[in-house]
């Protein structure tokens, strides 16, 4: 006789439920919403025109028979329009002409699916659910997530060049960058395949079975946590950040071992686009700001494919580090490490060191303060680098990398 659902969810090995309950709980939340899309435009109160308008901008009969294997997917909310809302609204339309010109159909969330950020993989989920219900051959292949608080920079760079190179590389199936401070979840390619699903179901169920676990950017500092093991890590992918996920400029720390190249991948002209992460209340403005650089400028930033690095970059990457994403993953987290423990203590003291060498001057003359202060810094700073490389020969020659999640 068949056993009902409680009795069989309780048979299961305790480590499997929040899997299973995740899957379960995203299959209802499909029976109720078969297709919330682009196609779509949400049906409720807070959307605005303008979201409602742009929506219908990218209906799925526009592509033709140009419509692409690669699709993207977003979400974009609020409780009411603003002028702050009418900017990623813009910042969406933005797309418009890219996704004609390659065919890549536009998934856009109206609506929380679940709180937080987590809708983000929820969306995901759910529409990778739907795909891999169809024939292989009507199925998208990838899907590319990114966050509303980018603008699209170059039309005339299509999103396959960054895909890996089958079949040498169909093992990966996902892509992402890593900033400064880790994975960066605001953009990243997902394919269309079984393992992605589960990696996804594994992230939502993440909180349910770790519910003491501290995240310092939830959602994404989940995936980070998981593709640390190799079972997904052996099927991720880290690619050079200015690719696909480049920041305006923020500038460089000068205190840093040079050799380290230490730094965020920065816009450049020609690049795809400019995501703006950290920029909190001044986002909307900057949104414009680089609206309006196109605007103005187009043929300095929409170039083809050709006139850009992309292509040597590209090419280089293949050849030589995606063989080496192990050494490179092993580097970055060695240093992230080095940087909060040896960095952040170095920092302190050199602090320290320029309150005392403003005391020591103190009822000088402003330029003596100055250059006493100034000589006290450039003496910590070359005590620092010196105390970060010797760190990390200690670290390499005991071949162990310590991070937490």
């Amino acid at each position: 006789m068949p056993q009902s659902f409680p009795a069989s969810f309780l048979r299961l090995p305790k480590t499997s439920r929040p899997v299973v309950l995740a899957l379960c709980v995203l299959l209802f939340f499909l029976y109720l919403n078969p297709r919330r899309s682009s196609v779509q435009p949400a049906d409720i109160s807070s959307a605005s025109a303008a979201s409602r308008e742009s929506d219908h901008a990218y209906a799925a009969e526009d592509y033709g028979a140009t419509r692409s294997k690669l699709a993207k997917v977003t979400m974009l909310f609020y409780d009411k329009p603003s002028r702050d809302s009418r900017a990623y609204e813009s910042a969406l339309s933005g797309h418009r002409k890219h996704d004609l010109r390659y065919g890549y159909h536009h998934f856009v969330l109206r609506q929380a699916i679940v709180e937080g950020m987590w809708s983000k993989q929820a969306y995901l989920l759910s529409i990778l659910l739907q795909e891999l219900a169809k024939p292989r051959t009507a199925r998208l292949e990838w899907l590319f997530w990114h966050d509303a608080d980018l603008v699209l920079m170059n039309s005339k760079i299509p999103l396959d060049v960054f895909l890996p190179p089958e079949p040498e590389w169909a093992h990966i199936h996902l892509l992402c960058s890593n900033d400064l401070n880790g994975i960066n979840a605001g953009v990243f390619f997902l394919r269309v395949h079984e393992w992605s699903a589960w990696f996804l179901t594994a992230t939502l169920a993440y909180t349910r079975y770790y519910p003491d676990v501290v995240l310092a950017y939830s959602e994404q500092t989940v995936m980070e946590s998981l593709i640390r093991d190799d079972k997904w890590g052996n099927h991720t992918l880290h690619l050079p950040q200015r690719w696909f996920n480049a920041y305006q400029d923020f500038g460089f720390d000068t205190t840093l071992p040079p050799e380290w190249h230490w730094t965020n991948g920065y816009f450049e002209p020609g690049d795809l686009l400019v995501h703006l992460p950290g920029t909190e209340g001044s986002r909307p403005d900057l949104i414009r700001e680089w609206q309006e650089r196109i605007e103005e400028e187009p043929e300095k930033y929409e170039v083809s494919l050709s006139e850009t690095y992309y292509p040597d970059s590209i090419r280089e990457f293949w050849a030589s580090d995606a063989r080496r994403e192990d050494e490179r993953q092993t580097t970055y987290q060695r240093r992230w490490k080095l940087l909060q423990d040896v960095g952040s203590q170095s920092d302190r003291e050199t602090e320290k060191a320029m309150e005392e060498a403003k005391a020591s001057t103190e009822g000088k003359e402003q330029a003596q303060i100055e250059a006493a202060v100034k000589a006290a810094k450039e003496r910590s700073v070359e005590q620092k680098m010196a105390r970060l490389r010797a760190a990390e020969e200690v670290e390499i020659e005991k071949g162990t990398v310590n991070i937490s999640a």
